[in-house]
């Protein structure tokens, strides 16, 4: 007791940690005081916020390593009937994202390609929130109605006929203006 008294009466020596190293003159009286200094070296450590800081600091580091990733896409077979544009709206919800799967599948090289009939192709998956708030508040499919034109669609959608330009822009298989229009087809309103 008296020995642990007198080592917290000395003054603090400068922070470095004192590890013993036994040498060939090394007594036991001499391994004591190595010891002492390493003990009063933890105690001192152990006291300042320095060492509650780092402690703190790895925590944080471990928490965040031990978190799984989760995958950034899926892998799918592709069915009869499948396109590029029709996966790219099931998984996307909008037809005119295909750009994606091609950019993830090598063996795609455009976007007129022919998929198999079971050929597996990725699908990148959407990790942000924001985008796919994005995606499902800027999808918006029409279904054509009898004497629908661009025009008259742009007018219900835009308050403005002519920005008819933007339905055309945002469907592949509208070519023009002048690309008729059929009852009951499917058409992606952009918002």
């Amino acid at each position: 007791e008296k020995e642990v008294k007198d080592i917290e009466k000395k003054e603090p020596e400068p922070k470095k940690v004192v590890s013993p190293t036994v040498k060939n003159e090394t007594t036991s009286e001499s391994i004591e005081d190595m010891q002492k200094k390493v003990i009063q070296t933890l105690v001192e450590k152990s006291k300042s916020k320095e060492h509650k800081k780092v402690v703190k600091a790895k925590s944080k580091e471990i928490k965040k390593a031990e978190k799984p990733k989760k995958p950034q896409y899926r892998v799918i077979t592709v069915k009869k009937g499948d396109t590029l544009a029709s996966i790219s709206k099931r998984f996307y919800g909008n037809p005119m994202k295909f750009k994606r799967i091609i950019r993830a599948n090598r063996d795609i090289k455009r976007a007129s390609a022919h998929l198999r009939l079971g050929q597996k192709i990725i699908v990148p998956i959407v990790t942000s929130k924001k985008t796919d708030k994005k995606i499902t508040k800027k999808r918006r499919m029409v279904t054509v109605r009898k004497g629908d034109t661009l025009a008259s669609i742009a007018k219900r959608f835009y308050g403005d006929s002519s920005k008819y330009k933007k339905i055309v822009n945002a469907n592949y298989k509208i070519k023009n203006e002048h690309t008729p229009l059929h009852i009951g087809q499917k058409i992606y309103v952009p918002r």
